[in-house]
C-alpha cells in the first residue's frame, strides 16, 4: 500500500510533465490536471513542480523537483497523502513530514524560512495500468498550518 502511495506522491509531482509515457508498454497517452491547491495563507509560495527525464520513462527513474519559497520556521508537522484508482475508495496515509523529508530528500528539519527545492527520485513502475487516477497531497507545520497542497488527476489510456 506504502508503495501505490509513493507512487501517487510522485505521479502527484510529476504529472505536469506527462504528454506521453515511453517504456516496455505500448505508448500510453496521459491526460492530466495538477493544481497547487495552497489556501491564501499556505506557508509555502510560489510553488512550482518539474520532473525529469521529460518525458518520463517506464521502468527508469525520475527525478521531481518542488520548488518555491518557505515564508516560515517549520519544525514539525504531518504530510497527508491521497490516491484513488478509477475511483475505488482512496488510500489514505498520514506521516511525519520531517521524516518524509530526511527519508526522501534528505532535508533535516527545522526548515528556515527561504526559498527552496526539494527533490525526490522514483523508478517507475515497468507497467502502468490504463485507468483514471488522483491524488492529494497536503502538508502542516507544527501548529497545523498548511504549507501547501498538490492535486492532480490524470487519464491513461493505450
Amino acid at each position: 500500500m506504502k508503495d501505490m502511495l509513493a507512487t501517487a506522491a510522485l505521479l502527484v509531482f510529476t504529472l505536469q510533465s506527462f504528454s506521453k509515457c515511453h517504456g516496455s508498454q505500448n505508448d500510453l497517452q496521459i491526460k492530466y490536471e495538477i493544481d497547487i491547491c495552497n489556501k491564501k495563507n499556505a506557508k509555502f509560495q510560489n510553488m512550482k513542480v518539474d520532473s525529469f527525464p521529460n518525458p518520463p520513462v517506464l521502468g527508469q527513474l525520475m527525478t521531481a523537483v518542488l520548488t518555491g519559497t518557505n515564508t516560515e520556521h517549520v519544525t514539525s508537522g504531518y504530510l497527508y497523502g491521497e490516491a484513488s484508482f478509477n475511483s475505488l475508495a482512496p488510500i489514505k496515509e498520514t506521516f511525519d513530514l520531517c521524516y518524509i523529508l530526511s527519508t526522501a530528500a534528505e532535508i533535516d528539519c527545522p526548515l528556515q524560512s527561504k526559498e527552496f527545492r526539494y527533490e525526490m527520485s522514483y523508478t517507475l513502475p515497468m507497467i502502468l495500468i490504463p485507468g483514471n487516477y488522483s491524488g492529494t497531497i497536503k502538508a502542516t507545520d507544527q501548529t497545523n498550518n498548511e504549507l501547501f497542497c498538490i492535486d492532480a488527476k490524470c487519464s491513461v489510456t493505450n
